[in-house]
């Protein structure tokens, strides 16, 4: 479990109906609650006339740029002016962030886990993929409950790849745990099935610093061989097919691209400098 696990539950509690509408528009609802509390704290926690003055000047330096843009000595001057009161809007925006920091990150932790894949589908065939250590050989087990049909052999004999599949086909919904037996080591994996849980995340080796924050429902691989173990879940694409110049946004591109548009326009409303 990470630091801010014990989150959770809370968020689950609040969060959780969130998910059970369409993808595009949980992320928006989303976006929305962060942009107005990150909007509300800034708006509080600065010196808004302060603001809106550097802001007033920094206009009017612009304009005297493009003015003197036949002169770079005076174009010099006023960008070391306009410099100079940057740094005011930045000491404003550091003692804001002081208090966003924190709850942002859980909250990204929180949608991280939720919006990454979505869950297998009855009948859907797919690869668990054990990630090998150089080296590795002899005979590697799967083993799975009735709910889940084994497609591909049930035994591989190893001998020095890199990776070892399996096939498999879930019968019905809900969450269940598969285990791969390699040289007297066990390997467990939730496999999650239909529309219950979303809290997918894949097998790593070991804990980075970010599982520190957020830990892993999934555990950890302990094993001389094996070093991932992965279920291909299809990861969440909000947008659909559609996509921005070849790009295909998840869960963060997404909620930059809302983000971005609501600041603007909130921070309109709100007449936030």
């Amino acid at each position: 479990m990470g630091l801010f696990n014990i989150f959770d539950p809370a968020l689950n509690f609040i969060l959780g109906p969130i998910l059970k509408i369409p993808t595009i528009f949980g992320l928006f609802l989303i976006s929305l609650l962060i942009t107005l509390i990150i909007t509300v704290i800034y708006k509080y926690t600065t010196d808004q006339e302060l603001l809106k003055n550097v802001r007033d000047k920094q206009k009017k330096l612009q304009e005297e740029m493009r003015k003197n843009r036949d002169n770079p000595k005076k174009v010099m001057k006023l960008q070391k002016e306009a410099f100079s009161h940057s740094g005011d809007m930045m000491r404003e925006s550091f003692k804001s962030m002081l208090y966003t920091f924190i709850p942002i990150i859980i909250l990204f932790g929180w949608i991280a886990t939720h919006f990454a894949f979505y869950p297998l589908q009855v009948g859907q065939e797919t690869n668990v993929t054990l990630f090998l250590k150089k080296g590795t050989s002899g005979d590697m087990t799967i083993t799975v409950p009735e709910e889940i049909k084994l497609i591909s052999e049930k035994t591989v004999k190893v001998n020095g790849e890199s990776e070892v599949n399996f096939i498999i086909s879930p019968q019905k919904e809900g969450d269940f745990k598969i285990s791969v037996v390699y040289n007297n080591q066990f390997v467990d994996k939730k496999i999650v099935v239909g529309s219950g849980d979303s809290n997918i995340k894949q097998t790593k080796m070991k804990m980075t610093w970010i599982d520190y924050i957020y830990g892993s429902s999934e555990g950890y691989v302990e094993s001389d061989s094996i070093y991932q173990l992965k279920v291909d879940y299809n990861v969440i694409r909000p947008f659909g097919n559609f996509s921005f110049l070849g790009w295909h946004p998840g869960w963060l591109g997404t909620y930059i691209i809302f983000s971005l548009i609501l600041s603007i326009l909130i921070r309109k409303l709100m007449n936030v400098y």
